[in-house]
């Protein structure tokens, strides 16, 4: 507990830094990590849970919508297990918000952080393999949900879309 209280979290809001340390001893965070992108106001927040169904209440807290909204401050969260299984599919996301250099804060009886691939090339490998399976389900979804609208079947077309932007 000491160590949450002394932790200085590179973040300008007072209220979104208090949050996340009510939230580093309220649930069950793995890892914390902040990332300040050149060249922009936003400051990228990435909290890596244990749990799935934490990582869902939190989602569902206020001050995470508002502190993207007011504070430009983005809090992306996700659980161990999803965050692992998409490093290994080769997500980009997680390559990037969950690397060393960004960890401020892991929990003490986590022995290894999330780990991420070191090198470009093993990377840039794992990346062309998302890439094209991501790009597989988008066109045939996109097919369907055309298909869909020209035959006027709105309904049927809308839920395709959603499923394009999960």
């Amino acid at each position: 507990m000491d160590t949450k209280q002394k932790l200085g979290l590179p973040l300008k809001n007072e209220l979104v830094r208090n949050k996340i340390f009510q939230t580093l001893s309220e649930f069950s965070v793995l890892q914390l990590h902040i990332f300040q992108p050149k060249n922009t106001e936003h400051t990228e927040v990435f909290i890596l849970m244990k749990d799935a169904k934490d990582a869902e209440m939190l989602l569902l807290r206020n001050w995470v919508n508002k502190a993207a909204t007011i504070d430009k401050i983005k809090v992306h969260i996700s659980y161990l297990h999803k965050a692992a299984f998409q490093l290994k599919g080769g997500n980009p996301f997680y390559q990037y918000y969950a690397d060393r250099s960004t960890l401020v804060w892991l929990k003490e009886e986590v022995t290894k952080p999330l780990k991420t691939t070191r090198t470009k090339k093993a990377f840039r490998k794992k990346r062309s393999v998302f890439e094209d399976k991501f790009y597989h389900d988008h066109d045939i979804l996109m097919r369907e949900a055309t298909k869909y609208q020209s035959h006027q079947m709105f309904s049927s077309a809308f839920q395709t879309y959603l499923s394009l932007f999960e």
